[in-house]
């Protein structure tokens, strides 16, 4: 029995009309598929997925094990980290103590 190549087939499509395919897909549509295409063509990416898995189970674990906390769902923008209020009451804080060193004043915070 002789043994046969397999020749690739060639598409008979262009790159053109799949990008026309995929932006005509509905959004999770095209995810699914940039995705799947990415795992076909990337074992790499295929990788990095399985470990972002691996890492995000192991940190599940250790919150419900009590050694880290969750994860804040809710961030505080960039540019106002600290809520006004909280703020504020820093601010009365420190016009207190005028003269004070600002460690010196975390330092009896800690302390009390």
């Amino acid at each position: 029995m002789t043994q046969q190549t397999v020749q690739p087939v060639k598409p008979a499509i262009s790159p053109e009309q799949i990008i026309l395919a995929i932006k005509n897909m509905e959004k999770e549509q095209q995810e699914a598929f940039i995705e799947d295409l990415l795992a076909t063509v990337s074992p790499e990416y295929l990788e990095s997925i399985r470990s972002a898995d691996e890492e995000d189970g192991i940190i599940q674990l250790m919150v419900k094990a009590g050694l880290v906390r969750p994860r804040r769902s809710k961030k505080l923008s960039p540019s106002d980290p600290v809520p006004e209020e909280e703020r504020r009451k820093l601010a009365e804080k420190l016009g207190q103590t005028p003269g004070r060193l600002l460690s010196e004043i975390i330092i009896s915070e800690r302390e009390q």
